[in-house]
């Protein structure tokens, strides 16, 4: 934030959430963005690799650049720019230079010199307070902890959940359950990427028994002046219980459409009860309609937006 003009050239190390969104202003704002990931996927370990494969065909179609499953190995400032070395996943050595470079690789809890350790509190590896669940320390009773400091993603609606619940059990007398599974995600570019629930590749690995629906946005009167308004929607769903298990949307509005897939996950509804439950109309987007007009089972995704 501290760029006083457009640089021409930009490296971005690592294509998480952050980077994704900071790359997508600069390449708009018209700096020719390129990125070196260890992954090989972006936005998230946890993102289904079917939507990552969209939603990389989709940045590189607007021209960012990805260089995946790589190793950044060395770094060099010269008069005029930055060099970067990175290997990639066959041991290929090469050499990027830009005007700016911006890492993003992730980050740790901050609770380096709050005297934790003095009175016995329990850090992990990464230095966040080890809690039960109604977030207080395993260690230490009295000390309560929520959001960054804590284990798990650094996301704002996971800070607030947790608070609430300190403060409902501390003076509600309550002991409320904090429901992870059905914590959202949302990478902010253009198109979003918004999920919840597991990944394929993960239920796979689990040998988890579901089926697979995947669908289009569809268009209705009161989006048809918006064209871009186009997107992907994929539904795991139990094969058994047919309930919702995860979402993955990668569109515009996915970061609002995700908040009905959220409830989906968290109360255990159906494809049916997608269905069965009213929308307004007209509406900009909805996974009752579009499930209705589009929803298919497994088959392949189509590879652009």
């Amino acid at each position: 934030m501290e760029l006083r003009e457009v640089p021409h050239r930009m490296t971005i190390v690592g294509a998480g959430a952050i980077g994704l969104e900071l790359g997508s202003v600069w390449s708009r704002l018209g700096s020719q963005v390129e990125f070196v990931e260890m992954l090989p996927i972006i936005g998230s370990e946890a993102i289904d690799e079917e939507l990552a494969a969209l939603y990389v065909e989709e940045l590189r179609a607007q021209g960012m650049r990805f260089n995946l499953s790589c190793k950044l190995t060395a770094a060099h400032v010269t008069e005029h720019n930055i060099c970067l070395q990175y290997e990639t996943a066959t041991g290929e050595q090469h050499e990027l230079c830009a005007d700016v470079v911006l890492v993003s690789v992730g980050r740790k809890s901050a609770t380096a010199g709050l005297g934790l350790k003095e009175i016995g509190v329990k850090l992990d590896r990464r230095g966040a307070i080890l809690v039960n669940d109604v977030c207080q320390s395993v260690s230490v009773p009295t000390v309560f902890a929520a959001g960054d400091c804590t284990p798990g993603p650094m996301v704002a609606h996971k800070s607030t959940m947790e608070a609430n619940a300190v403060v409902d059990h501390l003076f509600g007398g309550t002991r409320p359950q904090l429901h992870y599974g059905s914590l959202p995600f949302v990478v902010y570019t253009q198109p979003e990427a918004a999920w919840v629930g597991p990944s394929e590749q993960r239920l796979r690995s689990e040998s988890r028994h579901f089926v697979v629906y995947r669908f289009r946005y569809n268009s209705n009167m009161r989006d048809t002046l918006c064209p871009t308004l186009d997107g992907f929607v994929k539904v795991i769903v139990d094969a058994d219980s047919q309930k919702v298990l995860s979402v993955f949307i990668l569109g515009a509005t996915s970061g609002d459409l995700i908040a009905e897939a959220v409830l989906a996950v968290r109360l255990g509804a159906t494809m049916d009860d997608y269905g069965n439950c009213p929308h307004v109309h007209p509406f900009y987007k909805s996974l009752n309609e579009m499930y209705r007009v589009g929803a298919t089972e497994p088959g392949p995704a189509q590879p652009r937006l």
